[in-house]
């Protein structure tokens, strides 16, 4: 048994080790069907990103606008969610609190 797993793993690294023979066929050049362009030209837009991510300018209430946009998601949909899920349950405990029904939570006898 010993001698036929030797034996597999010799003839498996052989195959995988042996020399495959391709024919390696080169793509078609199209680099010479392209335009010639500066390449000034070609950095152009990255030189005019800038401009476009400074162009939203602004404040409201004394913050910037960008500021702004960004947290409008969490103001105007994450916080209503989290006061609906989560409030009622915190005035549901702040009742038993303020009428001592939480002494057996805190282990208080």
């Amino acid at each position: 048994m010993a001698r036929q797993l030797l034996a597999s793993c010799i003839l498996a690294t052989a195959a995988a080790l042996a020399p495959v023979a391709r024919t390696v066929v080169k793509a078609p050049v199209a680099s010479s069907a392209l335009p010639k362009v500066a390449p000034a030209l070609l950095a152009a837009p990255a030189a005019l990103a800038p401009l476009a991510a400074n162009a939203f300018q602004g404040s409201v209430f004394g913050l910037p606008i960008n500021l702004v946009v960004a947290f409008a998601p969490v103001i105007l949909v994450a916080l209503p969610i989290a006061l609906i899920v989560i409030g009622p349950g915190a005035l549901q405990q702040a009742g038993r609190v303020l009428k001592g029904d939480s002494e057996k939570y805190f282990g208080e006898n």
